[in-house]
């Protein structure tokens, strides 16, 4: 059997996405960001969690500025957790 995450942990993530979305559209600043915005999914390109975070990105660009999708698969996905952990605070 394939190694993927089970759907509850799938609508899960979109959940959390989509959470995180509405709170970023809220919260929008008056100009977009001159940094661009790195989005690390933690799941292979092609799959459900990447098309909703480039869906995502293509929705917010006009508010936050450019926003990169970084993959990064493996280990059931803490090879993305860890780049986020390790990842220097910028505000």
């Amino acid at each position: 059997m394939l190694n993927t995450p089970s759907l509850a942990k799938r609508i899960a993530l979109q959940t959390v996405l989509a959470s995180l979305a509405l709170a970023l559209c809220n919260a929008a600043p008056a100009q977009p960001l001159e940094k661009p915005i790195r989005l690390v999914v933690p799941y292979a390109p092609g799959g459900p969690i990447d098309v909703t975070a480039r869906a995502l990105a293509e929705r917010v660009k006009d508010t936050l500025g450019v926003v990169i999708i970084d993959n990064k698969p493996g280990a059931g996905g803490n090879l993305g957790v860890d780049i986020v952990a390790k990842a220097p605070a910028d505000g």
